[in-house]
């Protein structure tokens, strides 16, 4: 799951969505019950116009994330209700018929994470 849960991520940094949602899935087959890989996913999902997929991800990683995160948390409270908030969204947008993309979707989760970062002075330059 590791591996392919990090390469997903990072390939849905690169804008490259299809790859992401194929490796994501495949670690979900080693470890069926991350959270956090599901919800990835849906973010993958959304972002390229899958929408009803990206719904099944994102209301999967609630019903994991809640059965396995029984903390009382700030962060794991606002990380449910982020859920809660995509999957109302996507359900919102499946009834008004729309099938377009979603890109940014699920901004509000990984903030500081997901911003590029300065190059190394270690690589060399290109």
């Amino acid at each position: 799951m590791k591996f392919y849960y990090h390469r997903g991520w990072t390939l849905s940094n690169l804008g490259r969505f299809d790859e992401a949602i194929k490796d994501l899935g495949e670690g979900l087959k080693a470890q069926p019950d991350y959270a956090w890989a599901y919800a990835r996913r849906g973010c993958a999902h959304a972002s390229v116009g899958q929408l009803p997929e990206a719904l099944a991800d994102m209301d999967m990683a609630l019903q994991k994330y809640t059965a396995f995160v029984a903390i009382d948390d700030p962060g794991v409270r606002h990380d449910k209700a982020q859920f809660g908030a995509n999957s109302q969204r996507l359900k919102a947008s499946i009834a008004r018929g729309e099938r377009g993309a979603m890109p940014g979707m699920c901004g509000q989760f990984w903030g500081d994470d997901d911003k590029p970062r300065a190059r190394s002075a270690l690589l060399r330059k290109s």
